[in-house]
């Protein structure tokens, strides 16, 4: 089995959603393909999946290219217009697109399931995985059916309700294609949702509890900078006081030193004068004077 890895990095900075053109995943036969993409600190997402069949099949008619087209372009547009309703009213990502499909389309649609027997199943599930904790939530794609994951940081946890950090390696988002004859085509968009639109809903499941590992990584240095701070100022209060002491053993040593240099300059006087004075009266019995 291949297996490939494609990185997206999904980003929401100051702003209370973000939101992008839906991207479409290429999953050949018997392959699979993993995302990684971050969700911010304490913020959430929600995402939507579509399954499309490959607009080129050998084994249908030639007219099945521009139809598939046809599809894809209608639904690329209601997946756009669904996280529109998502912006415009703060609730959960909608289950199924705001417009109804129109008859055409309808109709291709059925045609194209017609050809593969009525079977939805494309034998394409998709998974996420949390790589701090290695919590997976995996969900089967169908034909042309809306899957839609809402708040993937609750979903993907074993154990809902407990509150834990982002992975620094982002979440995982893996398609995985067991079909050994057919490529599928899944339409995704995500929505990052920002704990300032998320704050109501939270709050009455359960109550915002703030630990360590919230902590942002400049609050983590901050609180570093104000412990070296204290540790700085601890030091130099240290250093004033043993200045302070040396001060005044220097100044005492210094007294001793003085005193002692004057005794020694008296006694070296003292000295001088007895050996002069002995030494006249030397001369003078010799009469040498």
């Amino acid at each position: 089995m291949g297996r490939s890895m494609v990185s997206a990095v999904i980003l929401a900075i100051c702003c209370a959603m973000a939101q992008a053109y839906p991207v479409i995943i290429e999953i050949p036969e018997s392959t699979e393909k993993c995302i990684n993409f971050n969700i911010p600190e304490d913020d959430d997402a929600h995402m939507a999946f579509f399954a499309m069949a490959t607009p080129i099949d050998e084994n249908s008619d030639i007219d099945w290219t521009p139809k598939a087209r046809k599809i894809e372009d209608y639904f690329v547009g209601a997946m756009d217009k669904l996280t529109a309703v998502r912006a415009d009213d703060d609730r959960t990502m909608p289950t199924k697109f705001p417009d109804s499909t129109p008859q055409e389309i309808s109709d291709l649609v059925d045609e194209f399931l017609a050809d593969v027997g009525g079977n939805k199943d494309t034998d394409c599930r998709v998974s996420i995985t949390n790589p701090e904790t290695f919590d997976r939530l995996t969900k089967n794609l169908r034909y042309y059916e809306l899957l839609v994951i809402n708040h993937v940081r609750e979903s993907a946890r074993r154990h809902p309700g407990t509150d834990e950090s982002s992975p620094l390696a982002g979440y995982t988002l893996c398609f995985q294609n067991d079909h050994e004859q057919e490529e599928i085509f899944v339409m995704m968009e995500t929505v990052v949702v920002s704990e300032e639109k998320e704050d109501h809903s939270k709050a009455k499941t359960n109550k915002k509890v703030f630990k360590k590992e919230h902590l942002t990584p400049l609050a983590e240095e901050l609180s570093e900078s104000l412990e070296a701070a204290q540790t700085v100022l601890h030091e130099m209060k240290y250093m004033e006081k043993r200045e302070a002491r040396m001060r005044i053993t220097s100044d005492s040593v210094n007294s001793r030193v003085q005193y002692l240099s004057y005794n020694s300059i008296a006694v070296l006087l003292g000295v001088t004068y007895i050996q002069v004075t002995y030494l006249k009266r030397y001369f003078r019995k010799k009469k040498l004077l």
